[in-house]
C-alpha cells in the first residue's frame, strides 16, 4: 500500500487511521465473499505482524493465514496462532516447511 501516494489515500488518511482503512477494506471484502458463499482468507503479514491493531476490528469469520518462510521456532508459530485466537479469529499456520530441519524438503 502506498499510503499518501494518491489523492484517494491522502483524503482517507485525513479522517481515518491506516488500521481503520485496512480493517474496513478487509471487512468489505469479507462481505463480498460471504455474499458469494465463500470464506475470506487473508495473509497474516500485515494484520498479525505489521499492524496487529487491525485484528480486533476484523469480522470474526475472516481466516488469517500466517505464511512464514523464515521462522523455525514452533513455539513462536504457536504464539502467533494464539494471538489471532485471542481476538476471536481463526488462523491457519502455513510455515515454509522447506526451511525447517524437521520438515519436508523440495530439492
Amino acid at each position: 500500500m502506498n499510503w499518501g501516494g494518491s489523492e484517494l489515500s491522502r483524503k482517507e488518511l485525513r479522517t481515518k487511521t491506516r488500521v481503520q482503512i485496512w480493517a474496513e477494506y478487509l471487512n468489505s471484502l469479507h462481505r463480498i465473499c460471504s455474499g458469494l458463499g465463500k470464506h475470506l482468507i487473508v495473509w497474516g503479514d500485515v494484520v498479525v505482524h505489521k499492524e496487529p491493531a487491525i485484528l480486533p476490528q476484523l469480522n470474526k469469520s475472516i481466516l488469517i493465514m500466517d505464511w512464514d518462510y523464515r521462522e523455525q521456532n514452533s513455539a513462536r508459530l504457536r504464539e502467533t496462532i494464539r494471538k489471532v485466537g485471542d481476538h476471536g479469529l481463526r488462523a491457519i499456520g502455513a510455515p515454509g516447511l522447506v526451511n525447517y530441519r524437521w520438515g519436508p524438503r523440495s530439492y
